[in-house]
């Protein structure tokens, strides 16, 4: 439940960053308002890190608890971690649709973490087996 309140409030940070950065008039637009209007850009950076953060660590934070169900030979992992990553598509898909630039810079940033943290994740699952 936790980690579904964490997934809920990464979308609502990049749902509120997409608000500061309207992406339908184009980049220059953007750069030119960023630059009037520094607070507008300073509060979409602040929203574009928390959900940053968030996603990730809800990510990573599921990963564990899955990879430690699975330690214990529980039937439940699967389904649990299934139930996971139809959320995240679910909220992601959503914020896409929204905002598809700012989506894909809090996307790649989760990404990249996610990725530096696999050999993380490597050495807790040998400690599983």
């Amino acid at each position: 439940m936790k980690t579904f309140v964490w997934f809920l409030m990464g979308g609502f940070c990049t749902y509120q960053a997409a608000v500061c950065f309207p992406t339908q008039k184009g980049f220059s637009y953007i750069l030119s308002q960023s630059i009037l209007e520094p607070l507008t850009f300073l509060e979409g950076a602040v929203f574009i890190f928390a959900a940053f953060f968030i996603f990730s660590f809800s990510i990573l934070r599921a990963m564990q608890v899955i990879l430690y169900w699975w330690r214990e030979k529980r039937k439940s992992a699967l389904f649990y971690g299934m139930i996971g990553v139809t959320l995240v598509l679910i909220i992601w898909g959503i914020l896409f649709l929204m905002s598809p630039y700012i989506s894909l810079i809090v996307y790649s940033l989760t990404l990249i973490y996610l990725a530096l943290s696999k050999e993380r994740l490597k050495r807790e699952k040998s400690k599983a087996q």
